[in-house]
């Protein structure tokens, strides 16, 4: 099973963008434990999609999980 940082690098990202997800917002996730961290995901409304280590204070959604639960 992949680590939330692989999800959010690589796995997250690719699969948005073969869905061509057409709307705009962002979205925190917050991920405590041994691998987690904090990531902004962007939708930019043109089938693009960014996922980004660190705070973002545009996040318009917190989702706060643990790593065990993601």
């Amino acid at each position: 099973m992949a680590t939330p940082k692989e999800m959010f690098d690589t796995v997250l990202p690719e699969k948005m963008r073969a869905k061509n997800v057409n709307f705009q917002a962002v979205y925190l996730f917050d991920i405590s434990g041994d691998t987690g961290g904090k990531w902004s995901v962007t939708f930019d409304g043109n089938g693009g999609v960014e996922a980004k280590e660190g705070d973002n204070p545009d996040a318009a959604c917190t989702v706060s999980m643990t790593d065990t639960n993601f």
